[in-house]
């Protein structure tokens, strides 16, 4: 099963052994976690599901059945529609793995099903294209919503994996964990603005985790390694805010594998900035006091900073 969905890396790739992506509806998502799925393929659905997800080609397509739909071109009306179902069907799908994430922004609904097409009688065709315009009108405001909650999605799948990585309690780990996680977790792994505060926590806690059980197996260090030397720890970190709860987990994993790292490495490093930026979080919680509020000290500086 991993393998099969190992088959699906993304739409790019020059060597896609099956002409179309897997079917994916509304369900999916319900039926995926339930056991005995691995973790590993788990994860690798669900990211699926975001990467089968092309929204410029939905939002044409939409847009093209929209147009028709108003001007009452039967002809292309039922051709149209027919397409439109698959992509219905992924946007659904999309939504139902998206709803449970916790969001910053504005919530994500459940789409009802397509309306089906029927020419049977001129009551019917009326009342169908009707409800299908305010379907496609619904589904068109959804995209950008949709889209914009991508990133976070991702880090929430990501979060999940790695809960499940740390949880096993022993040495032994989802199938192929650390080639799901550098091939086909990480590499989409970018985030641009702050997330909710509960998928920074989860994913903080899912972080110590992976640190907790490191001398139970040498993967789990190699899991850990991969997500804070991916493109999550970047400049900044500007998916994560101020809460205190977050920052310090975060801040202890990365001081404790700094213990662990060779001094002078580029990875070292790496790992100093990232502190440098988890205190500059910490000092966002303190009330700027102004001139007359700063000590004898002076203003303060992250105490990470070489040179």
């Amino acid at each position: 099963m991993w393998h099969l969905a190992a088959l699906f890396p993304g739409q790019s790739t020059s060597d896609i052994r099956l002409a179309a992506w897997p079917d994916f509806n509304r369900s999916t998502p319900s039926i995926v976690p339930a056991t005995p799925y691995s973790a590993s393929v788990v994860a690798l659905l669900k990211s699926n599901i975001l990467t089968a997800f092309l929204a410029a080609e939905i939002r044409l397509n939409f847009h093209a059945l929209e147009t028709d739909l108003v001007d009452n071109v039967q002809t292309a009306i039922e051709r149209k529609s027919r397409a439109a179902q698959r992509d219905w069907d992924l946007l659904s799908a999309v939504c139902a793995l998206l709803y449970p994430i916790a969001t910053s922004g504005r919530p994500v609904q459940l789409l009802d099903p397509f309306p089906v097409y029927t020419i049977k009688t001129g009551g019917a065709y009326t009342a169908w294209r009707t409800q299908a315009l305010a379907a496609v009108r619904d589904a068109l405001r959804l995209i950008p919503h949709v889209e914009a909650r991508f990133e976070e999605a991702r880090l929430a799948i990501t979060t999940e994996f790695l809960h499940a990585c740390s949880s096993s309690g022993s040495s032994t780990l989802p199938y192929k964990a650390v080639q799901t996680l550098s091939q086909n977790l990480l590499p989409d792994l970018w985030v641009s603005s702050q997330v909710h505060v509960d998928n920074q926590r989860k994913f903080a806690a899912a972080l110590r985790g992976l640190a907790d059980s490191s001398e139970l197996s040498p993967d789990y260090l190699l899991l850990l390694k991969g997500v804070i030397t991916s493109d999550l720890f970047t400049e900044g970190l500007p998916w994560l805010s101020s809460d205190l709860q977050a920052v310090s987990t975060i801040m202890d994993v990365v001081q404790r594998y700094l213990a662990s790292a060779d001094a002078g490495t580029a990875q070292s490093q790496k790992l100093e900035n990232i502190l440098n930026w988890l205190e500059l979080k910490e000092l966002a919680r303190v009330p700027d006091l102004g001139p007359l509020g700063q000590n004898d000290a002076g203003p303060s500086t992250p105490r990470f900073v070489r040179g």
